[in-house]
């Protein structure tokens, strides 16, 4: 399960438990546990980050329903892949906890933003690279909407973390499936999935697309992992 360090990690270690609901939507111990904290990048607090995210391990895969809804009626569809590039100028849509359902526009790629404060942090401000920003009419990323993906048809294309009510900063999904290794899950039939398809390689050379993280940037990317108990 694809979340942010901030949402499924407490001040850059393990949560025990991954409650659903959360706590702040009633959420208990005791009847809402369905997994646990595996791997997360942690924060750098003094130097780049190039993304907020950690991934959560069901306590059963009868949990989980590879499906993302797409309407305030519980329509679901079966995402196909992911994006490995986008451009300037894309429309995608969300999913949110506190948003809903949301459309909104590729304003800027590649940027350079601080973030916070990080309540868990001390109220840290942290400076984040090759972000994504997307805008909207209406608001896009509110409180309760970090975790949720952009998606572009059946694709997903970015990790929303943060934002400002009609801005939303994401990090391109490709950076965030590699780090960890991970494909979306697709369908195969009878209960059965396989990984998902990569499309959409960045054109050589043309910045108006997302381009992968560099090798100098992949090397500041650490990523931490549980471990299994005996």
């Amino acid at each position: 399960m694809l979340s942010n360090n901030h949402v499924i990690i407490q001040d850059n270690q393990f949560s025990a438990t991954i409650l659903q609901p959360g706590p702040a939507d009633g959420g208990q111990l005791n009847n809402d546990v369905v997994g646990r904290s595996v791997q997360f990048v942690p924060f750098n607090l003094t130097g780049p980050n190039f993304m907020d995210a950690a991934i959560a391990q069901p306590l059963s895969n009868s949990l989980l329903n590879p499906r993302y809804l797409v309407s305030t009626t519980g329509q679901l569809i079966t995402p196909r892949g992911n994006l490995n590039s986008y451009a300037v100028g894309n429309r995608f849509y969300k999913s949110g906890r506190t948003t809903g359902l949301v459309f909104g526009t590729v304003e800027s790629i590649g940027m350079q933003v601080n973030v916070g404060p990080y309540p868990e942090l001390g109220g840290a401000f942290l400076q984040f690279r090759n972000q994504t920003v997307l805008a909207g009419p209406n608001n896009i990323s509110l409180p309760g909407d970090s975790g949720s993906v952009w998606m572009s048809g059946g694709f997903a294309a970015a990790l929303n973390f943060a934002g400002s009510g009609t801005r939303s900063i994401s990090t391109p999904i490709a950076s965030v499936l590699s780090t960890f290794g991970l494909r979306v899950a697709a369908p195969a039939g009878a209960g059965v999935f396989k990984a998902g398809a990569v499309k959409g390689a960045a054109p050589k050379g043309n910045f108006a697309y997302v381009q992968p993280l560099s090798s100098v940037q992949r090397k500041q990317v650490r990523v931490i992992r549980a471990v299994s108990p005996k």
